[in-house]
């Protein structure tokens, strides 16, 4: 996609040549100083912040969650089948931190920011839902994560 702001200061100077104001030399070199003052969009800061708050807050999670998989276990040693429920709610908080890093990861690349934001807030939640308090320390480093990729998006 070509940015409009490039167009129209290339229809000027365009203008300025049919009008006979410069000459061909000149457009040329007015041209190619517009083309040169036009850089390729850049990727935006605070994606390097996000992303280390992401990795922070995936690797409590993934120890808690595999806590509350052990947990889950031993609830089936004691009483047979009564485990299952709580290996699941840590395979699911397993599974939000691994999605919060791919966020996190696009999010760090510019691409997409607002719904990496948006995701970053809902696998936080959906984090912290799944192994309840012991999903509180992992939560904190994934909220803030969400709170800086907010902050620091792209309109």
């Amino acid at each position: 996609m070509v940015d409009s702001r490039l167009e129209d200061r290339l229809a000027e100077v365009d203008g300025l040549r049919a009008r006979g104001v410069l000459t061909a030399a000149e457009h040329a070199e007015r041209r190619q100083v517009v083309l040169n003052s036009v850089s390729a969009p850049q990727r935006a800061a605070g994606g390097t912040a996000v992303l280390v708050l992401t990795v922070t807050g995936a690797a409590l999670g993934v120890m808690f969650g595999f806590f509350a998989i052990a947990v889950g276990g031993i609830g089936n040693d004691l009483d047979d089948g009564s485990g299952n429920q709580t290996i699941g709610l840590g395979l699911s908080a397993v599974a939000a931190v691994v999605v919060s890093v791919v966020l996190a990861g696009l999010y760090a690349s510019g691409h997409n920011r607002t719904a990496a934001s948006w995701g970053l807030t809902g696998a936080a939640n959906w984090h912290l839902v799944s192994i309840s308090v012991f999903g509180v320390p992992g939560f904190a480093f994934l909220a803030l994560g969400a709170v800086f990729a907010w902050t620091g998006r792209d309109g």
